[in-house]
């Protein structure tokens, strides 16, 4: 009896020791995820409570006045839409693309929004893409826009972040945008209807291996881009004046299209991954912050100051 009494003991505490192990190291690593996620929130109400992160160039007189940490598990409907056509069905950028972008495209998760492209039939195109912006919701004039974004490498992979205007013409800023078949290179560019396109391409790496931030600071009279808080190129005639809204999207190109088509080595699905959008201004009447709301007042009471005026 005391033979099988010490053996039951010694197997119990084989058992409980086994048990530690499996459990210990799965505690600390959610722990460890917890606390990480704690220092994200704590940072972000940081620099709300006081501004004072600030990226590399931007003095004091600068301040966050639209920011995105994607901490939360849905994208946050009050600052971006996910379309292109504003409530549109399979709205696609019109640029020879043969992809359909849709909400399905785009999730939230670990601190990143995530924009896929896929090899998937939707709505009688072949390719699902995705996209996010604040068209309707958010318009800036003027600022520093950042964002931290890791892009795709893959033929046909057309992945973008920029700012465009309500009417569709050609001011346009490209904050990045990088085509998967040759990522070595990211061009930066200012389209403009009085000068045409000024492009700036960074050679001499592969970009898509990490995350980057991507900048642009426009000023009045000024645009001046940025890669991981180096100053790229400038610009200082024809820039755009107007309202723009932000644009984050991965596209698949066609056969005519800037990108090309995929490839039999494309990989899909394929993402964008981006940690962090974050927009800053200076106490100027020229800088605006304009939400979808006081848009449609303004639009609302445009007839009446007309009568007024008649």
């Amino acid at each position: 009896m005391r033979i099988r009494t010490l053996l039951s003991s010694h197997s119990l505490e084989i058992l409980l020791l086994l048990v530690l192990l499996i459990i210990l190291p799965l505690l600390v690593l959610f722990l460890f995820s917890q606390q990480k996620q704690e220092i994200r929130k704590q940072a972000a109400t940081t620099r709300h409570a006081s501004g004072s992160v600030l990226p590399s160039g931007l003095d004091s007189s600068w301040h966050l006045v639209f920011d995105d940490e994607f901490n939360g598990r849905t994208l946050d409907s009050s600052k971006w839409i996910t379309n292109a056509g504003r409530g549109g069905t399979c709205t696609s950028v019109d640029v020879g693309s043969v992809a359909c972008f849709d909400s399905s495209a785009i999730s939230v998760s670990n601190g990143n929004v995530r924009i896929e492209a896929n090899k998937e039939r939707i709505n009688g195109m072949d390719y699902l893409a995705g996209i996010i912006n604040t068209d309707t919701k958010y318009y800036f004039t003027y600022g520093y826009f950042d964002i931290r974004a890791k892009m795709p490498k893959g033929a046909g992979l057309w992945g973008s972040i920029w700012l465009y205007n309500q009417a569709g013409d050609d001011n346009e800023i490209d904050i990045v945008e990088l085509l998967g078949k040759d990522p070595t290179v990211a061009h930066q560019t200012m389209h403009s209807t009085t000068t045409d396109q000024h492009q700036y391409n960074s050679i001499g790496q592969d970009w898509t291996r990490d995350y980057h931030d991507y900048a642009v600071k426009w000023q009045p009279g000024r645009l001046t881009f940025y890669i991981d808080g180096v100053a790229r190129e400038a610009v200082t005639n024809g820039v755009p004046s107007e309202k723009l809204f932000l644009l984050a999207n991965l596209d698949v190109g066609g056969r005519n299209a800037w990108s090309g088509p995929p490839g039999v080595s494309t990989p899909w699905p394929s993402y964008i991954n981006i940690d962090y959008v974050r927009v800053y201004q200076q106490s100027s009447p020229d800088y605006q912050v304009i939400t979808g709301t006081e848009l449609s007042l303004i639009h609302i009471s445009e007839p009446t100051r007309q009568a007024e005026i008649s």
